[in-house]
């Protein structure tokens, strides 16, 4: 059975083995190339621009498997090609921040990173991060980039460039959850220590630096990281305005968040809402980051927040990655 099916300008050559009927897709990179597939049978047909524009036909069926072979052959050559045209062009913002190797990262450094500058060395003002442990930094001021809902890979495969402007020279980096793939925290490891948070299930579960529920003593104080906020005795998402409105002035805040957390906090830190937020209640600060490409659900460059703590406690500031924006 044979059939010819000419894509392009110039010669064309079509095949046809097995049963089935087709559909032909056609890509052009200087060479058309048309494919159909149906069941166990694959119609192919290749045509090369050669400027006299004939139709050659197959003499026999040991030339139509030969040229099947020849087809199938040059169709996976361009495939590959273009996949790496692709790989080496798509970095958007490369060469326009500083990185340092994620000592969590399995593999050699990604060639395609190759690009961006030298690493960017950032060093704690004081105390030592203790890796997966509770304590993560102490002593004087600590500085720390706050970010949540990177939903990667759907939203990148890493957080956009913007961020990296964001959080040059923060003293560690925590993550408020949704972050779903151990690649995104690789790449914000890059800039400072990543401590984050998820909620099952999630590809990231088990990363030594992903847990469920943390508190952490930054700058000499208390903070809890979690993802979902849960205010005992209340059902409500946690988003601006929401706490004053719904929880009572001689209602004990600071022991429903004891109770959450296990221990007293000063200060939390979460995500899930996409809705930014920095706002002290009973003395707590509460602190949502939002989400760097799905701020308020709708898909645009977002927001992050900076958070500074010292012994005197805790103040943060929700920046928007377009002021990054070159």
């Amino acid at each position: 059975m044979g059939a010819a099916v000419g894509v392009g300008l110039g010669v064309a050559v079509g095949v046809a083995l097995g049963v089935g009927v087709g559909v032909a897709v056609g890509v052009a990179v200087g060479v058309g190339v048309g494919v159909g597939v149906a069941g166990e049978g694959a119609a192919v047909g290749s045509g090369v621009g050669s400027g006299e524009g004939s139709d050659v036909q197959p003499s026999s069926a040991t030339d139509s498997s030969a040229a099947a072979r020849m087809t199938i052959t040059d169709l996976r050559l361009a495939f590959i090609r273009l996949v790496l045209v692709v790989c080496q062009c798509g970095v958007p913002g490369a060469g326009t921040a500083a990185f340092r190797p994620s000592p969590h990262e399995s593999s050699p450094p990604n060639p395609l990173r190759a690009a961006l500058r030298e690493p960017m060395r950032v060093g704690m003002r004081s105390g030592t991060l203790a890796a997966g442990a509770g304590t993560a930094t102490t002593g004087a001021t600590v500085r720390a980039g706050l970010i949540s809902d990177t939903h990667s890979p759907a939203m990148g495969k890493h957080p956009p460039i913007e961020v990296a402007r964001a959080f040059e020279g923060v003293d560690l980096i925590l993550h408020a959850g949704d972050v779903y793939t151990s690649e995104c925290l690789d790449w914000l490891e890059r800039i400072a220590p990543v401590i984050a948070v998820e909620v099952p299930p999630a590809p990231c579960v088990g990363d030594p630096r992903v847990g469920y529920k943390r508190v952490l003593d930054i700058g000499g104080r208390p903070l809890g990281l979690v993802h979902e906020l849960i205010i005992i005795g209340h059902g409500f998402e946690v988003v601006p305005g929401i706490i004053e409105r719904q929880v009572g002035a001689d209602e004990p805040l600071g022991d429903y968040l004891e109770r959450f957390f296990g221990e007293r906090v000063e200060a939390v830190v979460f995500g899930d809402t996409h809705v930014p937020m920095v706002e002290r209640h009973q003395g707590i600060l509460f602190v949502n980051p939002g989400s760097t490409m799905l701020p308020w659900q709708r898909r645009q460059l977002g927001t992050v927040a900076i958070l500074e703590a010292d012994g005197d406690g805790h103040e943060a500031r929700i920046v928007h990655l377009s002021e990054y924006s070159e």
